[in-house]
Parts: structure tokens; C-alpha cells; sequence
């Protein structure tokens, strides 16, 4: 997946699209930083709040796109495809800033 739509799934998750950033992620369910979004997309929707090892800051507690609540299972599958843990960043908005630096320092096809 071109970090260009990964960029425009973060712009959306940071708007609180989740409609828009999932139609973006499933497009390649292969790509690394396209599950770590999915991931974190997962735990922001609620992931958090039904599953004690990810309790801590409850930020943005929403439900998902489908409308019905997250299954405490479906963050930690999309983490498990990448090289990241669910827990390793409390603040989620934090974990989105840091999924786009490493987009921009890893795609050849950024400007620099």
C-alpha cells in the first residue's frame, strides 16, 4: 500500500473517521503498516475498555463502525500481524503520530 493512503487513513482516524480509515486499511490486509493502523484503529474504538491488560487512558471511547462494540480480540489480531504490542502505546493519539514519522522516514516515495 502507498503511504500516501496510509497518511489519508491517519488524517481520517485523527478526525475521528473510522468509516474512512477502515474502507483505507482493508485495501491490503498484507501490509505491515496497514494492520499496525487497523490495530490501533481497533483499540481506539474500544479494545481498551473491554480488556484489562489494555486498560489505562481512555481517550476516545467510540463505538465501532459497524455500530456494535468491539471484540476485545480484534485489536490484538491486527497487532499480532505486525511488529508491535498492544500495549506499547497508552495514548493512542500518541501511537498515530508515531505510525506517520515512521511512514515518512520509511516510504521511498515521500518527498524529502
Amino acid at each position: 500500500m502507498h503511504a500516501l493512503g496510509l497518511l489519508a487513513a491517519l488524517d481520517a482516524a485523527m478526525a475521528e473517521d473510522w468509516q474512512r480509515v477502515h474502507g483505507i486499511v482493508q485495501r491490503d490486509e498484507r501490509d505491515l503498516m496497514a494492520c499496525w493502523i487497523h490495530a490501533a484503529l481497533h483499540k481506539i474504538e474500544g479494545d481498551d475498555r473491554t480488556s484489562p491488560e489494555g486498560a489505562g487512558p481512555r481517550e476516545a471511547l467510540v463505538p465501532s463502525a459497524t455500530g456494535d462494540a468491539a471484540k476485545p480480540h480484534n485489536s490484538r489480531y491486527w497487532y499480532a500481524r505486525t511488529d508491535h504490542e498492544f500495549g506499547e502505546f497508552p495514548d493512542s493519539r500518541e501511537e498515530l503520530v508515531a505510525i506517520r514519522l515512521r511512514l515518512l522516514v520509511d516510504s521511498p516515495e515521500m518527498p524529502g
